[in-house]
């Protein structure tokens, strides 16, 4: 009798664990974790972000003087394109990095940068004047490369802050490089493939 009793119990336990309409309790528990964590996964996935990087690179853009950059973009690029004047550009106060490579712009002096830009790369351009570019004090990096028509390099005023100065194939002269001053915090030099004789001053 004992034994008929201990078998029923053992058939009736195996039946409520094997039937789906009677879940474990744990089992419940299980699901129901998942199920949350599912959900903060697609929250995740799916929530609204703003963009930080505004890619405009290669699109044969002539005119940039409609162009109006959010506040919250770090990151603008306009290289290989086709801009002649950024004259009417405004830039957002949290951009850090603009870069302008390989486009026909000729005057970088009416560029109103922002106070937080960390990064100005133009090289490749057809730029010959830079007299009146104000550069921000936190920019660390610059490159004016590729800029064979360059004439007035000695007007550039450097931030204190900077770390990067690159001016390759700018046909720079002695007298030219004479009148720049240099940031004691400056790191890089290039001036490679220049016009340069002498290394006095």
């Amino acid at each position: 009798m004992n034994q008929l009793s201990s078998w029923q119990s053992f058939r009736s336990l195996r039946a409520q664990r094997s039937n789906p309409d009677l879940p474990s309790l744990r089992g419940a528990e299980r699901r129901s974790n998942l199920l949350a964590y599912t959900l903060v996964i697609l929250c995740f996935v799916f929530a609204p972000v703003q963009a930080r990087t505004l890619n405009l690179a290669k699109q044969k853009i002539k005119d940039i003087s409609k162009l109006k950059v959010k506040e919250g973009v770090t990151k603008l690029k306009l290289q290989k394109n086709k801009i002649t004047s950024i004259a009417p550009l405004k830039l957002p106060s949290t951009l850090k990095t603009l870069n302008l490579s390989f486009n026909k712009i000729t005057d970088l002096s009416e560029l109103q940068l922002n106070s937080n830009l960390d990064s100005l790369v133009a090289y490749g351009n057809e730029i010959t004047t830079i007299d009146g570019l104000n550069l921000p004090e936190g920019l660390r990096y610059l490159t004016l490369s590729n800029n064979e028509n360059l004439n007035d390099i000695y007007t550039l005023q450097l931030s204190p802050s900077l770390e990067e100065l690159r001016l390759l194939f700018c046909n720079i002269s002695d007298s030219e490089m004479n009148g720049l001053v240099l940031n004691a915090n400056l790191d890089t030099l290039n001036l490679a493939f220049n016009n340069l004789t002498t290394l006095d001053g």
